[in-house]
């Protein structure tokens, strides 16, 4: 018995996932034949994917969660040797509200969504933006030099963005970004290298 899946486009240009089961089966009449089964799996297949994406996005930021961004670090460390380091960033929000504390949820998700945005705006199509927990954010960078990671965290320190989007419902006082950036490499000997940097703060 074999299985396997394929993908078909149609005419209109959908295209239909199908499952394919071949198995030899004794028949009277013919003796042993072998019989294809073909299934469309495409709704399944869609909400498989729509369970796996529920299960690794955060539902605020739609950004990766701590579960994922947890199993791409391992992953990633893994693979971290010779001269291809993985760097991260963690990048964390002071919010200081003087909004009333029934209008300051909404508002603190909205700078949240944004400051999410702005991420995902400033990174390579490489990198992995992971949202690590409250106001904590986490940017996985495989195979970068320190020059990127530098300039990058410096770019988002720098973006005012976030007080531009903020400010103008007059909601909060101020707002500060630190990020600290920091590196695994596993050597040929199979030594473990970290290093660490911080990046001072900016208040917006």
């Amino acid at each position: 018995m074999v299985f396997f899946e394929t993908i078909v486009k149609e005419k209109s240009g959908s295209e239909i996932q199908l499952r394919i089961r071949l198995t030899r089966e004794e028949t009277r009449c013919c003796g042993l034949v072998t019989l294809c089964y073909v299934t469309d799996v495409t709704d399944q297949k869609r909400k498989e994917e729509d369970y796996y994406n529920l299960a690794i996005r955060d539902h605020l930021t739609g950004l990766f969660n701590r579960l994922y961004m947890e199993e791409t670090l391992r992953r990633e460390m893994a693979r971290a040797r010779g001269r291809d380091p993985v760097w991260a960033s963690l990048c964390w929000i002071l919010i200081i509200s003087r909004c009333s504390t029934t209008l300051w949820p909404r508002r603190r998700d909205e700078l949240l969504r944004a400051f999410a945005q702005l991420l995902k705006n400033n990174v390579r199509e490489e990198d992995v933006v992971c949202r690590y927990g409250g106001e904590e954010f986490l940017i996985i960078m495989p195979g970068a030099d320190i020059e990127i990671v530098k300039t990058r965290a410096e770019l988002i320190r720098g973006k005012r963005l976030i007080s531009k989007y903020i400010f103008k419902k007059n909601t909060l006082s101020s707002t500060t970004v630190s990020i600290g950036i920091a590196s695994f490499l596993t050597t040929a000997k199979g030594r473990k290298n970290h290093r660490c940097r911080r990046s001072s703060p900016l208040s917006c």
